[in-house]
């Protein structure tokens, strides 16, 4: 897609801010996660809300923007290859080459919901 890296030149090296357009930063996580990859959504002021992230808004990015970026932090431990994987499972999200993953919103779980997990997955019914 065509990616937005929002992050100034005269930044922290090792923070970069990444804008996909059109594409939920939510379901972009979930899959980047399922991989091992620990990404967030927006800035770290904004971790525990689901509106777009102040700081992004004052950066000039709008609503659906905010809602589309992910923000990538890295450590001194990693590596080239480690950077080259990341690519590698993008590439697979962005080119469908992956079914996309199932996400389930809070408000959707009942107790019906949890009946029905524990019948599929008996070893689970003595933690419910």
């Amino acid at each position: 897609p065509g990616i937005t890296i929002n992050t100034p030149q005269r930044s922290l090296a090792n923070t970069h801010s990444v804008t996909f357009p059109k594409t939920s930063n939510a379901m972009l996580m979930a899959h980047l996660d399922y991989y091992g990859i620990a990404v967030s959504a927006g800035s770290a002021c904004n971790t525990e809300s689901d509106k777009p992230s102040h700081v992004l808004q004052a950066v000039g990015l709008s609503d659906d923007e905010a809602r589309s970026t992910i923000r990538f932090s890295l450590s001194h431990k990693i590596t080239s290859r480690d950077i080259r994987y990341v690519l590698s499972v993008l590439e697979e999200y962005f080119g469908y080459k992956v079914p996309p993953i199932e996400m389930i919103n809070p408000s959707q779980i009942d107790k019906s919901f949890v009946f029905v997990i524990t019948d599929l997955i008996p070893q689970w019914s003595h933690i419910i």
